[in-house]
């Protein structure tokens, strides 16, 4: 099961443009992955079944909303979870963001998605996986929610995969580089990385400027009297 952000953000382009090239947007590429993911079992993996649905729509078409007119608002569902065909694939070609802002909660889309698992399922046996597929630009409205989510989650045996797109790569820092040597026949190039750092806080400082050498002063700065600074840090 898939569950894709269709928020206004989501039309954002993927990346900083520094130079004059085409960068796509950050739905096209979400797109583009969702593409490879279907193309991929229609080919080789046909008894699979993939379900998509994308909140912060312009429009509203799922079930829980079809029952209750006030709830899962902005929640569309491109396609129930059923094998794949070449009609889905053109319903992800199909695809597009919304153009203008709107609600676009996450757990919305991802209870939205259960739903659609447990009446596929229905107790049968399935190994599910729900993914979803977002830049995190939104809010949720109601966090309390969140864990009655992870509980569903958890209950109906559910693999979750958060991808978050852009995704900002990280270079690590080498704590040590050096050669592993073997006498004058063999040397490895070693580098060490930290798996853990400790973040520590900085402490609270005092500081005084240093006393002008005058033979006459002003009266903020007479002899003996310290301008002091306070700085504090918090985490």
């Amino acid at each position: 099961m898939i569950v894709l952000d269709a928020s206004v953000a989501m039309r954002s382009p993927l990346a900083e443009v520094t130079r004059k090239v085409e960068v796509g947007s950050r739905f096209e590429a979400a797109k583009s992955a969702i593409q490879g993911i279907v193309n991929q079992k229609l080919l080789f993996r046909k008894n699979d079944e993939v379900g998509i649905v994308m909140y912060g729509t312009e429009g509203t078409d799922n079930q829980l909303n079809a029952d209750d007119d006030n709830s899962y608002k902005h929640v569309t569902v491109v396609s129930s979870v059923a094998p794949v065909t070449i009609d889905l694939a053109k319903q992800v070609l199909a695809m597009e963001a919304a153009s203008v802002e709107t609600p676009a909660d996450v757990l919305d889309g991802i209870i939205v998605a259960l739903d659609l698992m447990i009446r596929r399922t229905d107790n049968k046996k399935y190994d599910k996986r729900l993914v979803v597929i977002t830049d995190a630009a939104t809010r949720i409205n109601n966090p309390s929610d969140m864990e009655v989510v992870c509980t569903m989650i958890q209950n109906l045996d559910v693999h979750l995969q958060i991808m978050c797109v852009p995704i900002l790569f990280v270079n690590p820092t080498t704590k040590m580089r050096g050669n592993l040597e073997f006498g004058d026949a063999m040397s490895i190039p070693v580098y060490v990385f930290a798996k853990v750092l400790e973040a520590t806080i900085p402490s609270l400082q005092k500081e005084s400027q240093v006393a002008k050498q005058s033979t006459t002063y002003a009266e903020d700065d007479a002899p003996g009297k310290v301008r002091m600074e306070r700085t504090s840090f918090a985490p």
